[in-house]
């Protein structure tokens, strides 16, 4: 289950920031539905628990791989388990980031893939 909230920004185009936690598997019909209804998908926030596969969330690689299918500007991994510190996250991404080409280029033309942290504000069609 996810949410997909957008707005229309100062562009007059949509934006749209993608809502998906408590998950451990999104199918391709859930995928199309963001990618078409979208606009310009500048964040997905989304479920990664820890490195090891879990029975009810999304590892690491499972959130890396439909980040790097969904091609949002911004990924933020979230429901983090507390074992993992951040700092360890980040480097599990620069680690493994060239194994998704997408997200891979958009972290090199500004974009960004992390740990979400308290205090993380987002905003949309600025």
């Amino acid at each position: 289950e996810g949410y997909l909230l957008s707005c229309i920004g100062k562009d007059n185009k949509k934006h749209s920031i993608a809502y998906l936690t408590d998950c451990n598997f999104i199918s391709d019909d859930s995928i199309k539905l963001i990618k078409s209804n979208c606009g310009i998908l500048e964040h997905v926030i989304i479920d990664a628990l820890r490195e090891k596969k879990h029975s009810t969330h999304c590892n690491f690689e499972e959130a890396l791989g439909y980040a790097n299918t969904l091609c949002a500007n911004h990924t933020w991994f979230t429901h983090i388990c507390h074992d993992t510190s951040h700092e360890d996250i980040c480097k599990y991404i620069e680690k493994n980031i060239h194994l998704y080409p997408s997200l891979e280029k958009i972290k090199k033309t500004g974009g960004s893939v992390a740990p979400a942290f308290d205090g993380l504000v987002i905003s949309c069609g600025e």
